[in-house]
Formats: C-alpha cells, structure tokens, sequence
C-alpha cells in the first residue's frame, strides 16, 4: 500500500484484500484421533461464526468471507456492499478495468464485479457454484458442491464411491442424486435443511446444478494418481 502511494499510484490502483475460503483447520480425521467435529480441533487458526463449515467444506462457512476493497478513484471510502463476489470474478474484472480483451481460447466462470464494489446489481448469468468433490477423507462425510440460488442455497452429495472404484474414476463418473436446501436470508446457520419441505423448488434449481457440475467435471482433466 505504501508502494502504491509513493509511486503515485493510489487514484488509479485498485487492491483487493480476502481470502479464497474460510477458517484453516490444522490437522485431518486421523491426526486428530477420530475426534472430526472437536471445537477445540475445528476452529483452531479463526472461527467462521455462526456460519457452519469452515475451509473445504461446501457449506457458508467454507466459503463465506469479508472483502476489502481501496479504489480511491473509484469507489467512495467508507461504502459497503452485501452483493455476492467470488475469486472467479476477478480476472473479469481486472480486465475489463484495464480494457483487455479476456482470453478466448479458455472457459471463464467469472463476471465483472466492479458493480458490486460501487453498491449496485451485478450482472450474472448463471449461479455461483462452489465444488470440492475429494480431499483425502473428506469425501465420504460432507456434500460435495453448493450452488446460490438467490437465497437459497443448494447442496449436492455424490453416491457413494464403491470400494473397487478410484476417487478419480467416481468423480468423473458422479452426478449429485442427494440434496440439501437452507434460504440464507432466515437461516444463514444452515440448520433447517427444507429439501423435503420446498421438493419443488429442489426440481427447479437441481438441473442448474447438474448443467453446471458436468461442465466442469468433463472439461477438468484426469489425474491418473488420484486412486
């Protein structure tokens, strides 16, 4: 910041400060000796709040995180905004910022967020999705991917990976068959799963998800060693 400054750079410079996910957790299942859901374990290096999951989980508290942002010529001090930015929006909005033309040979997920940083609307045309399929135990004992639908967001759990199959060939061959539902704007703690309770707004939203996850899934690439 002080570079910036001193380089006469701050009108023009905007600076992004955040985090790609929520709280670290410092060991696994095994190091910390079966005791999976030990507070004194979980939420070692910071706290997600009330907000349920911390880093790797598809749950808020996974992915869940403030955001600051210094643009003086840009963007008045002191404003804040509630409208939703991930990661994926930053190249976008960079680019867009130093009018580049963003690359073409390459799927992009992202929007242009400077709207966000100013108090209005962004422009999206798909839902935020969030994917975590495999992570050394993990993928047994939580959903694997969360996707927003305005309030509500929707969690999605792969069938369960047979014993002869690798976590690789079960990734590339899953779709979710088992879902979760919280609308955030009463339950940002995600305790009152209404999937069974709202079925039809699971049927309306769940092909969004699907669309999306084999996308991704087909155009990720194979990692012969993930067994």
């Amino acid at each position: 910041m002080k570079t910036v400054d001193q380089e006469n750079l701050k009108d023009n410079t905007m600076v992004i400060f955040t985090s790609d996910n929520g709280p670290e957790h410092p060991v696994n299942l095994e190091e910390s000796k079966g005791e999976w859901e030990a507070p004194t374990r979980d939420f070692c290096f910071g706290t997600p709040g009330n907000f349920r999951g911390m880093k790797r989980y598809p749950y808020e508290g996974g992915h869940r995180v403030p955001g600051i942002v210094r643009f003086p010529g840009k963007i008045p001090a002191g404003t804040t905004s509630d409208e939703l930015v991930v990661a994926t929006d930053f190249m976008n909005t960079i680019a867009n910022l130093a009018e580049l033309e963003t690359p073409k040979n390459n799927i992009l997920d992202g929007t242009d967020a400077l709207p966000a940083f100013l108090g209005k609307k962004t422009a999206r045309n798909k839902p935020y999705l969030w994917v975590f399929p495999t992570h050394e135990d993990t993928y047994f004992r939580m959903p694997h991917m969360a996707m927003r639908y305005n309030d509500y967001t929707l969690l999605g759990w792969f069938p369960e990976k047979l014993e002869n199959e690798t976590l690789m060939d079960w990734m590339k061959s899953s779709v979710p068959v088992k879902f979760e539902l919280y609308d955030l704007s009463n339950d940002p703690e995600q305790r009152n799963d209404l999937a069974s309770i709202k079925p039809q707004l699971v049927d309306m939203i769940r092909p969004l998800m699907l669309k999306q996850w084999i996308e991704i899934r087909d155009e990720g690439p194979i990692w012969e060693n993930m067994n």
